[in-house]
């Protein structure tokens, strides 16, 4: 009983204040979850779930969000966070762990982003994936184009249909797939290697003099000054 009390304040929150940016839930299998006032509650299909509402798929458990002609459908084994930054038509998907797919309208500017530990996909308009793990992520491209950046090393690339793009703990962005290969680079335009190269050299070791012995920072000496510990 009062789960379900709980569960109708949720929907409760999110029709009161008719907010352009909340998602329902129109498709739901097995247990979803939200967290709301520090604890995790049943979802149900037609909730309603506001900014800010973290959401969490348990191993039979599977969520389509749905707003005007935008979804965003939540696999199994998964966590979330939604939200709109304040008075921009910009959504975040903050994923924790798991798989998401998106399907997102086409828009003259950049209006929708999915970010995980390891990569971030902004997108005008598109539909893709993105899985991520303890290690690593990865984007799959299904239409449209993804513009996937690798976090810790500062690393870019857009992404086409047929293709995906990955990065993780102990490797760097990278792109795979059918077709033209986008060209992976920083935004100072440059290649990953000299792009990999400067992010060591900027990190420094105390020992780093940009000339090189063999040894230097790009080739790494068990240390990695590229990216992360």
């Amino acid at each position: 009983m009062r789960r379900a009390a709980i569960a109708l304040l949720v929907l409760a929150i999110g029709t009161g204040a008719a907010m352009a940016d909340d998602w329902q839930a129109v498709k739901l299998r097995g247990d979803v979850l939200v967290y709301y006032k520090n604890a995790w509650v049943r979802l149900n299909r037609g909730d309603i779930v506001s900014d800010d509402s973290v959401i969490r798929t348990m191993h039979d458990g599977n969520v389509e969000f749905r707003r005007d002609s935008e979804i965003i459908d939540i696999a199994p084994n998964t966590q979330i966070q939604i939200f709109d930054r304040l008075g921009k038509r910009f959504t975040t998907v903050r994923q924790f762990f798991g798989s998401v797919s998106v399907k997102a309208n086409v828009e003259n500017v950049q209006h929708f982003s999915v970010q995980t530990p390891f990569v971030a996909a902004i997108v005008k308009g598109t539909v893709f994936s993105v899985s991520s793990g303890a290690q690593s992520a990865v984007v799959h491209v299904q239409r449209g184009k993804v513009r996937v950046e690798d976090i810790a090393r500062n690393l870019h690339v857009d992404v086409l249909p047929g293709q995906q793009a990955a990065a993780g703990v102990a490797s760097a962005l990278a792109i795979s797939g059918a077709g033209k290969l986008g060209h992976v680079g920083n935004s100072q335009g440059q290649a990953a290697a000299t792009a990999a190269a400067t992010a060591a050299t900027a990190g420094g070791n105390g020992n780093g003099n940009g000339n090189g012995n063999g040894n230097g920072n790009a080739g790494g000496n068990g240390k990695g000054h590229g990216g992360p510990k």
